[in-house]
């Protein structure tokens, strides 16, 4: 589905905008692909009917489909229309860009509207993930809203015949300084579009900015709260039905038979149809569908991975870092040989485990699908929307262009939605069965088809020097790969971030990886490679602190110095860039939590604080004290205080409420997150047997933003690693036991 009507803009590598008029007299600027994301290109087109605005105005405005990631469009009446190329899945996407935009052109943020983009076949980036929808955004946003404004003062001074320099653009109004003369924006938008785009538009001086840094509430959090947001599970289309799909329960296992008719018996059951996932039954409700494959008493045949059991590969992997990784992911002097030689006393090793884990977002997949003899259209909430429409493309022998991929709010996503396969089977079910059809999975199907988190094993040795700080450093990570899952190279790079980038100065360094296979497809998750090797580091650092008699922060403080990943750096870094190690900012962090947390202050009996810190490639810096309390071997996380710096802060309501969701993540990880397989199959498909933190586990979550004079880097992830292992330092300052394994189990601290 579209607006009622469409416009197009072009742009050209040779010119920064192109801007033109409709019509309607609307001012359009677009932005060049070729300018988006240098981390990732990632990049949009096409508006579906999920449109929407701050204040619930209609959808009847004409919207530019401009060849770039983000574009903006200005009405006469002085609405601007902001186009999102970011899914939403809860980080705050929709107001965090837009405000970058108003800000620059200096909108009136009431005036604001938020339409949500959608992939064409010309643009096929349009991923959201890894924390870097406004760090990849944000140069661009600034110019395109930098340009307007420009344009706009340009157009006012000839119509006022007064010097350019004496105007300027605040809530939707130019004002001439001087006489007070004032226009709103909308009045200047047909003269504006007459005028040349400016190639490098002046940016904002931060000191003045009004939108950016100040809290703003989610454009859609009025309509998710009434329940008015549209979710893939409220999509419906007429004539659609239902399907739910009976899968091999272990990987590779193959269909044997099943029994139709009994399904087909099943009061709603239109059809049942066998499709390369499985066996589908096709309803007129959710319910219908659901009782007929459980009618369909699907046998299959288990196949080679039948006996997988997660107890057995986690003896595995613990064996296979007792020798050398398979390959070198850091080396720094000569780790094995000062180990070698170091006296016993001065002589640390010890394991940490980190166990699978699940997704378990709140919506359980599903997609919708309309194929007609032409083409197709989808709704579905993704994370790699243009990767749905080359698939579905793909298994419908369609030309891409002729794929439509709605995008509704995605009912939680950690990476989960970046490979959703259900959408081609949607599409093939709708092509076979000749109607709109919705696919949707069971609780107990997102568990046991997930893509998981892998499970690691840490193996760390370390030798401390005369004064007590490490002279070798060697941490040895074994796991399944999420990286080469799905039948690509496995970067060790990846797999041993976290591990590879500790950030201390030490002269001895050796980190190696070997890569373990599971029949189970891993996937992205949030946070993803840092979770489990931050986990082992920091809490293995907190026991070299504690062997040498040193505070923990003050220990970690000791080893912060500009030497610290001199060797990981490019030779032409420059202090502060985006993916080059800042040690001053750790240290802020790691100053400032242990300032907010009353970590010098003791604590009663039975109550301990830990602290954990990290840099999250090297562009965001985080560090957390979690204070708990331990009762009869049951742990009470009390409060979490976390210390933040990504940046530039756009939005520091949506920050504070992606940390708290965070540690939330964190403490589920900590105290209960644990995936199991027995037999080959996933033996927790529900949330009383896979558990979640929940009201009850939740700490009392202070966060202390940093906002320094560096661009916005990523949010949503940075705050998750250091909460697990902040938890397990504090739990050892509380009772004086050691846990090395995640989840906390609560009859070891009583044993």
């Amino acid at each position: 589905m579209r607006p009622k009507s469409e416009a197009t803009v072009g742009t050209t590598r040779r010119d920064f905008l192109r801007v033109g008029g409709s019509a309607m007299g609307a001012l359009f600027i677009g932005i060049p692909a070729a300018m988006v994301a240098p981390l990732r290109r990632l990049d949009a087109s096409h508006l579906d009917e999920s449109a929407f605005d701050l204040h619930g105005v209609a959808k009847d405005a004409v919207i530019a489909d401009a060849l770039g990631s983000q574009y903006l469009r200005l009405d006469a009446d002085g609405t601007v229309t902001i186009v999102v190329a970011r899914s939403e899945m809860g980080q705050g996407v929709r107001t965090s860009l837009p405000m970058i935009v108003a800000e620059e052109l200096g909108a009136d943020w009431q005036k604001v509207r938020v339409v949500q983009a959608s992939p064409s076949a010309t643009f096929t980036g349009l991923v959201t993930g890894g924390s870097e929808s406004v760090s990849s955004m944000w140069h661009p946003l600034r110019k395109a809203g930098a340009a307007a404004r420009e344009m706009l003062i340009s157009a006012a001074a000839t119509q006022l015949g007064v010097p350019r320099d004496g105007l300027q653009v605040e809530g939707g109004v130019v004002t001439h300084t001087e006489s007070q003369q004032r226009i709103p924006i909308g009045d200047l938008v047909a003269k504006a579009a007459a005028l040349p785009v400016p190639q490098d538009p002046p940016m904002r001086d931060p000191m003045h900015y009004r939108i950016i840094g100040t809290p703003r509430r989610r454009v859609d959090g009025d309509a998710i709260v009434h329940g008015r947001a549209t979710y893939g599970l409220d999509v419906r289309v007429p004539g659609m039905k239902f399907a739910a799909i009976a899968m091999p329960p272990v990987a590779g296992a193959s269909h044997v038979s099943h029994n139709a008719v009994a399904a087909k018996a099943v009061h709603g059951v239109r059809d049942v149809i066998k499709i390369s996932a499985g066996v589908a039954v096709i309803a007129d409700s959710t319910w219908a569908a659901f009782k007929g494959r459980d009618a369909l008493a699907v046998v299959w045949k288990d196949g080679a991975n039948g006996p997988f059991d997660s107890q057995a590969y986690r003896a595995k992997l613990r064996e296979r870092t007792r020798t050398p990784g398979d390959m070198e992911a850091r080396s720094i002097g000569d780790a094995s040989a000062a180990l070698a030689v170091a006296p016993p006393s001065q002589r640390l090793d010890a394991v940490y485990e980190f166990p699978f884990q699940a997704h378990a977002t709140m919506e359980p997949q599903n997609c919708t699908a309309r194929v007609s003899a032409t083409g197709c259209e989808l709704w579905v909430g993704s994370q790699n929307p243009a990767g749905v429409q080359s698939d579905v493309a793909k298994a419908l022998q369609l030309p891409v262009e002729n794929v439509t991929v709605n995008i509704p709010l995605l009912g939680g996503g950690f990476g989960r939605r970046i490979q959703q396969t259900h959408a081609v089977d949607a599409a093939l079910l709708a092509q076979r069965a000749g109607v709109p059809v919705q696919v949707v999975w069971s609780r107990a199907d997102d568990f046991s088809h997930d893509l998981y988190q892998p499970m690691f094993v840490s193996r760390l040795s370390a030798a401390l020097g005369p004064n007590n700080m490490p002279i070798a450093w060697r941490h040895r990570v074994a796991s399944s790969a999420v990286t080469g899952s799905d039948g690509g190279k496995v970067s060790m790079e990846a797999e041993s971030l976290g591990a590879r980038d500790v950030p201390y100065a030490m002269p001895n360094v050796r980190v190696e990886y070997t890569h373990v296979p599971t029949p189970m497809t891993m996937g992205w998750w949030r946070a993803v490679l840092f979770v489990p090797n931050v986990y082992a580091r920091e809490c293995f650092i907190d026991e070299l602190a504690t062997k040498a008699g040193i505070d923990p922060i003050e220990y970690r403080m000791r080893m912060l110095d500009e030497t610290s990943l001199r060797d990981l750096q490019p030779k032409d870094a420059v202090a502060g860039a985006p993916g080059v190690f800042n040690v001053d900012r750790l240290r802020r962090v790691l100053h400032t939590v242990a300032n907010k947390s009353g970590w010098m202050l003791k604590t009663p009996k039975g109550i301990g604080r830990g602290v954990a810190c990290l840099s999250y490639d090297d562009r965001s810096y985080c560090a957390q004290v979690a204070e708990v309390e331990v009762v009869k071997g049951r742990v009470k996380v009390r409060k979490i205080v976390t210390a933040l710096d990504v940046g530039r802060v756009i939005n520091p309501l949506g920050i504070t409420g992606q940390v708290e969701s965070a540690v939330l993540w964190g403490v589920t990880a900590a105290l209960r997150g644990d995936m199991r397989f027995a037999r080959g199959r996933a033996s927790r498909t529900t949330f009383a047997e896979y558990q979640l933190a929940t009201l009850t586990d939740t700490p009392t979550i202070e966060t202390y933003l940093m906002s320094p004079d560096y661009p916005p880097s990523g949010a949503g992830e940075p705050p998750v690693p250091a909460v697990a292992p902040a938890i397990i330092n504090a739990i050892y300052a509380a009772t004086g036991k050691r846990l090395r394994s995640l989840p906390v189990d609560s009859a070891a601290l009583l044993g």
